[in-house]
């Protein structure tokens, strides 16, 4: 994932004067007010900021800096910053696999999103993967991508289950998450789970990872893109945006379902969100709430759901994106996250150490 450093304010274009603008301005309690973001990669932010910028203005009278980053990345900046008087952002982006950890830290608020957001009753009830924190704005299903020209070549059908990933057709082929790419987190306690191995006890599957001889750890998503499409690698494992905006782009890629069994039941993805919370220690936490609200809207990420096929939390807004013929045959029979299979990561998080040593140990330095 490209990770943006400089900050950029992104404001509305357009001005006023006189009496007329402060007469406006005295109706706005945040104008003048700017909401520091630590967002996510920059197309998603020039997408997503983009669309929503002129409208959050016009309601609120702030503007939005957005300084960019990653999940993993902001949560570090957060722990930095820790006990500080002034936290490095009001609001921050970070997922499923970085918000127990923020959350237990106490880097973010608590918030009865109940009450604070207007859009609550759109949301599912996994539509805030920590309770009494911020609510998700994308579903990603982490799936099988694979490309389908080297599929064929090696004379294989296309993957339906984790059980693909370790076919010995595919030794050094494989291009396979690192520790510091959040793909892992999501992906070792539901493969763990598919594979019955306890949490405490990860020893077996790191066995069964170091055998597929992965050509590349990958720590940056776009390098698993780069060596997918150019045929390096035959498969791999991507969110569902990024596989599919490849496939929308005419790349001879696919997203193929992991097929989870858990409990008694098949889940066809691996489930993380992408979540939004207000900061720790933020003065604008009534400012952060309206540009949550904002932010998980069908304004700010349609245009962004377009080009990537992204399912979004929202329930008001995944009925919109259903409704576009380019968009529905991704979605398929895909109801809501319940379908998906949503790892503990709470539970995983006081084993996380244990597992990274064992990946370390057994995969990154082959045994």
């Amino acid at each position: 994932m490209a990770v943006v450093t400089s900050a950029v304010l992104i404001a509305a274009c357009g001005s006023s004067s006189g009496s007329s603008g402060a007469a406006a301005a005295g109706d706005k309690p945040f104008a003048g007010q700017t909401l520091i973001f630590g967002g996510g990669q920059a197309d998603a932010n020039e997408s997503i900021m983009g669309a929503m910028a002129a409208k959050f203005k016009e309601e609120t009278g702030a503007d939005v800096q957005f300084i960019g980053g990653s999940a993993p990345d902001n949560l570090s900046k957060l722990l930095a910053a820790k006990g500080r008087s002034t936290p490095p952002f009001d609001a921050v982006f970070l997922d499923s696999t970085t918000q127990p950890a923020a959350a237990q830290a106490g880097l973010i608020q608590q918030v009865d999103y109940k009450t604070a957001l207007q859009s609550y009753s759109q949301f599912p009830g996994t539509g805030f993967p920590t309770q009494g924190y911020g609510p998700g704005y994308f579903l990603i299903r982490l799936g099988t991508c694979y490309n389908t020209e080297v599929y064929k070549q090696l004379g294989l059908n296309p993957p339906t289950s984790l059980d693909d990933w370790f076919d010995p057709k595919l030794q050094g082929r494989v291009a396979l998450p690192d520790t510091t790419n959040f793909y892992w987190g999501a992906a070792m306690p539901a493969i763990a789970k598919n594979y019955n191995i306890p949490l405490d006890d990860p020893a077996a599957l790191m066995s069964k990872f170091r055998d597929i001889h992965a050509q590349t750890l990958f720590t940056s998503s776009s390098d698993a893109q780069q060596r997918l499409q150019t045929g390096q690698v035959a498969m791999t494992t991507l969110t569902d945006g990024r596989c599919l905006a490849l496939k929308l782009a005419g790349q001879p890629v696919d997203l193929a379902p992991v097929n989870v069994v858990a409990d008694g039941k098949t889940y066809p993805y691996i489930n993380f969100v992408d979540t939004v919370d207000i900061v720790t220690g933020s003065p604008k936490t009534e400012l952060a709430k309206k540009f949550i609200d904002m932010y998980t809207s069908s304004t700010a990420l349609m245009p962004y759901i377009q080009k990537t096929g992204y399912v979004p939390a929202r329930q008001d807004v995944y009925a919109e994106a259903k409704q576009d013929p380019k968009l529905a045959p991704y979605y398929g029979a895909f109801d809501s996250a319940t379908d998906l299979y949503t790892p503990d990561m709470t539970a995983f998080l006081a084993h996380q150490a244990a597992w990274i040593d064992a990946w370390n140990n057994n995969v990154k330095q082959g045994g």
